[in-house]
């Protein structure tokens, strides 16, 4: 069947939140690893991180009244969909997140809510200290500390799969994943039934972002 049909997938909030965030993620890791916090890479590691935080409660957000592919009811299934999926040998049929994805999505902002967090109580009592390093304690702020560090371990190995994931997914499944995130588009043959989707403006997915926003400015750095 000819692919030559191109239809919307990706709404812009989620393709600037994939691509965006990927960029606040190497320069949290870069300024995150300097040997000395001077000034200007702690303020750095602080902004990023207050951003990613803001993108990913965004992302969550909309994740529940955004576009039907950024909606998590469209692409959370249950453990036998994706054991099927990872078992199956037929060329890549999902519009959206496939079922293995899907999962994948959630550990990953479940994973970068709770980096961000905690970086937010963190403090070395040398050359780092959060936000909000002092609000319940020295104690929690040094566990705060290490449970940033060990989460970054996490994230950094998941990243890796994802990568991995999209590069074998193109391979073996005959699926172009990297280009719709892009465009927003992916071929689509005329003679396969064309999903019912739909999708929000971006002017509301920039709405919740600034609130976000200013919810996280008011309350951590006002």
């Amino acid at each position: 069947m000819s692919k030559d049909r191109k239809i919307k997938v990706w709404d812009l909030g989620v393709r600037m939140f994939h691509w965006l965030l990927l960029i606040l993620l190497a320069v949290s890791v870069y300024s995150g690893f300097q040997d000395k916090f001077f000034n200007d890479f702690g303020q750095i590691h602080i902004m990023s991180g207050l951003a990613i935080l803001t993108f990913v409660i965004t992302r969550i957000v909309w994740g529940f009244i955004g576009s039907t592919t950024a909606k998590f009811s469209s692409f959370l299934t249950g453990p036998n969909a994706v054991i099927a999926y990872l078992k199956s040998k037929e060329k890549y049929r999902w519009v959206g997140h496939n079922p293995a994805g899907g999962w994948m999505v959630l550990l990953m902002l479940f994973l970068l809510l709770s980096q961000a967090t905690f970086g937010l109580f963190s403090s070395d009592d040398m050359d780092f200290y959060g936000p909000l390093h002092d609000t319940l304690g020295s104690t929690f702020s040094g566990w705060a500390m290490w449970a940033h560090k060990q989460i970054w371990f996490l994230l950094a190995l998941l990243v890796g799969f994802h990568v991995l994931a999209v590069i074998f997914t193109q391979l073996s499944k005959d699926a172009d994943l990297i280009k719709p995130m892009i465009t927003g588009t992916k071929g689509h043959s005329r003679e396969s039934e064309s999903p019912e989707l739909r999708f929000r403006s971006f002017g509301l997915f920039c709405v919740i972002f600034v609130i976000v926003a200013a919810i996280i400015y008011v309350t951590i750095l006002y």
